[in-house]
């Protein structure tokens, strides 16, 4: 299962977010994700529902903020079964 990640190469909270997603992850960092850049694709963004980056979308649901902490990352992820597959490998 994929989700998206929307952030701008300009934002250092995004690279922080990035890092982070990388850490959690691993290997399967740049086959879970897909990459949105707001700044060229702001109208995607918008119509996904993107008021903030960084920001994680999966299916219907969105976590953005200021400052994504690791926990909360992984929360998200968790609760969408985006981790089970890493976990039972």
């Amino acid at each position: 299962m994929k989700f998206t990640f929307f952030y701008s190469y300009l934002c250092p909270r995004c690279s922080r977010a990035k890092k982070q997603l990388m850490s959690i992850l691993g290997d399967a960092f740049f086959h879970r994700c897909v990459f949105v850049d707001v700044i060229s694709h702001p109208k995607k963004s918008w119509d996904d529902g993107i008021r903030m980056i960084p920001a994680l979308r999966y299916e219907q649901s969105i976590i953005s903020g200021v400052m994504l902490k690791r926990e909360q990352i992984q929360t998200f992820l968790s609760e969408h079964g985006l981790l089970d597959e890493l976990e039972n490998k």
